[in-house]
C-alpha cells in the first residue's frame, strides 16, 4: 500500500478496514459524518470497494488532513473532492507537497487525468483551470467545479515550482 513520508507526516490511503473512514469530518471539523452534509459521501468512502479516502497523519497516527476520492467512469479522470483539516498550523506546505505526490505518483498512472474540488482550500488555488465536470457518486460534493492537478500533458506545478524530484 502507498504511503510517502515528509518529515513526521505520512499521506496514505485509509485501509477500509479503519474505523476512522466514517468519522473523518468529525476529527477534521467538516461535514463529512453520519448526520452532516456530506454523510453520503462518509457513506460511499467506507462502502464503495473503487473510493475512499486519503488522509495525512502525524507521526502519532493522528489525522490532520483528509479527502473523499471517487472517479468518474464515464468521463474518465478521479477527483480528490476537497481537502479537510483542522488547522495546519505551519504545515500547510507539506501536506501541499504530499497531495502533489500522492496525485503524481499513484492516481495519475491509473486515471491519466487528476482533479481536486475548487473548494478555495490549501491547492485549489495553485491548479489548473476547470476542464471539466466529473460527477459525483453520491448526492453531495464539496467539488461542484473540478480543476486540473495533473494529467493530459500537465505535470504538478509544485515540482516545477519548487524544484522537487518525483523520483528517488
Amino acid at each position: 500500500m502507498y504511503k510517502r513520508q515528509i518529515g513526521k507526516y505520512t499521506i496514505r490511503i485509509l485501509p477500509k478496514s479503519d474505523p476512522r473512514g466514517l468519522l473523518l469530518g468529525e476529527l477534521t471539523n467538516c461535514c463529512q459524518h453520519p448526520g452532516g452534509a456530506g454523510d453520503s459521501c462518509a457513506w460511499h468512502g467506507v462502502e464503495d470497494p473503487n473510493h475512499g479516502f486519503i488522509v495525512v497523519e502525524d507521526d502519532n497516527g493522528d489525522v490532520i488532513a483528509q479527502s473523499w476520492i471517487w472517479h468518474d467512469p464515464e468521463q474518465g479522470g478521479v477527483c480528490i473532492d476537497s481537502i479537510e483539516s483542522r488547522g495546519l498550523s505551519g504545515r500547510a506546505d507539506t501536506v501541499k507537497e504530499l497531495y502533489w505526490r500522492f496525485a503524481e505518483e499513484i492516481l495519475m498512472p491509473l486515471y491519466g487525468q487528476v482533479f481536486v474540488g475548487r473548494t478555495y482550500k490549501l491547492l485549489t488555488e495553485e491548479v489548473g483551470e476547470r476542464l471539466k465536470y466529473l460527477r459525483p457518486p453520491s448526492g453531495y460534493s464539496d467539488a461542484r467545479e473540478q480543476r486540473l492537478m495533473c494529467g493530459e500533458g500537465l505535470a504538478c506545478p509544485l515540482y516545477a515550482k519548487k524544484g522537487i524530484k518525483t523520483e528517488e
